[in-house]
């Protein structure tokens, strides 16, 4: 049997599919990881946490550049969102004492 065109057409195309879901939707998992680095450095704190739970692989991402992301962010922004969440649960606990 000889292959056509066609059908290497068809091949090419079912592979190029292969990650998609049955609606035609790409997985998040596919990003490219250049892009995904590029995104991440523009990331607040707290959003780069959320970024690690979207998927296994962005959480992957989110440890191995976690380092990097850290060194790129003054400590004056790290220190505001731990302050913020220890006077959130002061207060929440307070707001729970009869």
């Amino acid at each position: 049997m000889v292959k056509t065109s066609s059908d290497d057409a068809s091949s090419s195309s079912r592979k190029r599919f292969k990650n998609f879901n049955h609606n035609g939707v790409a997985s998040w998992s596919d990003v490219n990881q250049d892009l995904l680095f590029l995104i991440v450095m523009k990331l607040g704190f707290v959003d780069f946490l959320a970024f690690g739970r979207v998927c296994k692989s962005w959480r992957s991402l989110a440890v191995s550049y976690k380092n990097t992301f850290m060194a790129s962010k003054p400590p004056m922004e790290i220190s505001i969102y731990i302050s913020t969440v220890a006077a959130y649960r002061t207060l929440k606990e307070q707001s729970s004492k009869p």
